[in-house]
C-alpha cells in the first residue's frame, strides 16, 4: 500500500506573522474568550533558556505535586542529575533564575483568576502535558508555565522553526543582533484565562479568499452524537460570525480560524480561539487542503474553482450547509462512532511517538539489537 503524501499551501512570512497572538488581540481580542495578558518581548537569555536541553524542576518548585515522601518527590526529576553525575558533566542542568518574569507571570495569573493556559507567539504547550499533575495545560503559578513552555516541542518550533515552510523564508540570510528568538522575531508570552471547554464545541473554520469554505470538528478523534441534531444551528452562528466578525477584517485574505461554540438554551455564541496560518503545521484535520481550494502548488496563493469543498462529509451523508445569507460551506462532523480518527495530539513528548528512521524509537531499537549482539559475542 502506497502512502499519501498530504499537499499543503505555500505559505509566506506574512501569513505567520498574522497569526501571532500578540499580533491579533489587539483588533479581535474583544471576539476572544474573555480574559488574557501580554507579556514581551521576552528576554533574549529566556528565549535562549527555552530551547536549550534539559529539563529542570527544583525540589520546592510549585511545578511539582507535594508528596507524602519527600523521596519519592525528589525522584520526579531527579534522573538527568544522576545521569550528569554519572557522566562527569559539568555542563548540569540548572534552575531557572528569572524572577523578574516569574513575578510577572504570577501576579498574570493572580489578576486573571488563578489559572491560565500558556502560549508563546502561536503554540501553546498543549504536548507537554505529561509533566502536568492535573494532565492538562492549566497553570496556576510561574514555575508550572516554565516547565511546561520548557519541556514542549511546540514552543521549541515557535522560536527555531515557524518560518521553515515559508518559500519567503531566507535561510541563509543573518539574524539581526537584536532578535530574541533564532528565527529572528521577538517572542511574547500569552496568558489566558483558563476555561473548562466543552470539545464538542470547538470548531476549525477555513477561510480563503475572505470566504468561509468549510469547517469541521477541531477533535475529530471524538464522536458526539448530539451534533448531528444541531447542525443546521451551528452551520447560521459559525456562518454568521466568521464571514461577518472575522473574514473581513483579517490581514491575510487566507488563513484557518479556530472558535468555540457557547451554547445556553437556543442561543449559541461564538467566540474566536485562535488563528492559524493556512497551510504550513495547521492539519485540515477532516478535510484536505486540495478539497477546500486552496492552491498547493509552489507559488501558493488559491486554486480556481467554488468555494466550498466537493466531496461529502464524515460518515457519507451531505454535511453542506447554508446561513441565512445564502453563504455556502460545509460542516463536517464525526457521524459516527466507527469514523473516529486517532487523536493528533497526544500530550506526551515527541521521542516517544516518533517512529520515522533515526528518530528516538529507532535509535533505541537499534541501541538495543547491537546491546544484544555485544552480550551473545561476550558468552562464545
Amino acid at each position: 500500500r502506497v502512502a499519501r503524501v498530504r499537499v499543503r499551501p505555500a505559505l509566506r512570512r506574512a501569513d505567520v506573522d498574522a497569526c501571532a497572538a500578540h499580533r491579533w488581540r489587539s483588533t479581535f481580542g474583544a471576539l476572544a474568550l474573555p480574559g488574557a495578558r501580554e507579556l514581551g518581548p521576552l528576554p533574549r537569555d529566556f528565549v535562549r533558556w527555552l530551547v536549550a536541553d534539559g529539563v529542570f524542576a527544583g525540589d520546592d518548585s510549585r511545578a511539582v505535586p507535594a508528596r507524602a515522601d519527600e523521596l519519592d518527590r525528589a525522584a520526579a526529576f531527579s534522573e538527568s542529575d544522576s545521569e550528569s553525575e554519572s557522566d562527569g558533566d559539568s555542563d548540569s542542568v540548572e534552575e531557572p533564575a528569572f524572577p523578574k518574569l516569574s513575578v510577572e507571570i504570577d501576579a498574570a495569573i493572580a489578576a486573571l483568576g488563578g489559572a491560565v493556559l500558556p502560549k508563546l507567539n502561536w503554540s501553546a504547550p498543549k504536548d507537554a502535558v505529561w509533566l502536568s499533575p492535573t494532565g492538562s495545560a492549566k497553570c496556576t503559578n510561574a514555575e508550572e508555565v516554565l516547565l511546561l513552555l520548557k519541556a514542549s516541542d511546540s514552543i521549541a518550533h515557535d522560536v527555531c522553526d515557524a518560518y521553515h515552510c515559508c518559500i519567503d523564508n531566507d535561510r541563509g540570510a543573518e539574524r539581526p543582533e537584536s532578535a530574541d528568538g533564532p528565527h529572528g522575531g521577538d517572542m511574547f508570552l500569552t496568558l489566558r484565562r483558563w476555561h473548562e471547554l466543552r470539545p464538542a464545541m470547538l470548531f476549525r473554520c477555513f477561510v480563503r479568499s475572505r470566504r468561509l469554505v468549510g469547517a469541521c470538528q477541531r477533535d475529530p478523534s471524538q464522536f458526539f452524537p448530539f451534533l448531528r441534531d444541531e447542525r443546521s444551528r451551528l452551520v447560521h452562528a459559525i456562518g454568521a460570525f466568521v464571514r461577518e466578525r472575522i473574514a473581513p477584517r483579517f490581514e491575510r485574505e487566507h488563513v484557518v480560524v479556530d472558535v468555540y461554540v457557547q451554547q445556553s438554551g437556543d442561543q449559541m455564541k461564538v467566540h474566536l480561539v485562535d488563528f492559524n496560518p493556512a497551510g504550513g503545521s495547521t492539519l485540515p484535520l477532516m478535510f484536505e487542503w486540495e478539497e477546500l481550494g486552496y492552491d498547493c502548488s509552489e507559488g501558493g496563493g488559491v486554486a480556481g474553482g467554488q468555494s466550498g469543498g466537493e466531496a461529502g462529509g464524515a460518515g457519507g451523508e451531505d454535511c453542506a450547509g447554508h446561513d441565512d445569507d445564502g453563504g455556502a460551506f460545509e460542516l463536517r462532523i464525526v457521524e459516527e462512532e466507527q469514523m473516529v480518527r486517532p487523536g493528533l495530539r497526544l500530550g506526551v513528548p515527541l521521542d516517544m511517538v516518533d517512529t520515522s528512521a533515526g528518530g528516538a524509537i529507532d535509535q533505541a531499537m537499534k541501541n538495543f539489537e547491537l546491546q544484544r549482539r555485544q552480550r551473545q559475542e561476550e558468552r562464545q
